[in-house]
C-alpha cells in the first residue's frame, strides 16, 4: 500500500544479508503475504550473493519468496516517470519498489 515500514543499511556480506532477512521477517509479520517480492539492483559481483542468500532462505520461502535482480538502466527509465525526484538510496528503494508493484 506504499507505506514505508523501516529505513536501515546492511553491510554487503554474510552478517549484513542476515539481518536484511531479519528486517523483512520483522516487515511482514503479523501480516497475510502470499508472496514477499525482493527488488535489487543488479550490481556487478555485488548483488549475486546477498540475492542468492535471499532466494535460497527456508524462512523467506514460507511466504513465497521471490528475489528480483532488476538493471539499474531499466529502473532510472522508470524513475523518469516521476517528476524531479532526487537520487538517495531511500527514493531509489521506492522506485524499485513500485517497479515490482507494476510487475
Amino acid at each position: 500500500d506504499g507505506e514505508k515500514l523501516d529505513s536501515f543499511s546492511v553491510s554487503n556480506d554474510l552478517p549484513g544479508a542476515t539481518t536484511l532477512k531479519e528486517k523483512l521477517l520483522q516487515c511482514i509479520a503479523g501480516k497475510e503475504v502470499d508472496i514477499l517480492k525482493i527488488g535489487l539492483e543488479s550490481t556487478s559481483v555485488y548483488s549475486f550473493h546477498p540475492s542468492m542468500f535471499l532466494h535460497h532462505d527456508i524462512d523467506l520461502q514460507r511466504f513465497g519468496a521471490k528475489v528480483f535482480l532488476m538493471n539499474p538502466k531499466q529502473i532510472a527509465n522508470f524513475k523518469k516517470s516521476y517528476s524531479d525526484m532526487d537520487k538517495t538510496d531511500e527514493i531509489d528503494a521506492f522506485v524499485i519498489a513500485d517497479y515490482l508493484r507494476f510487475g
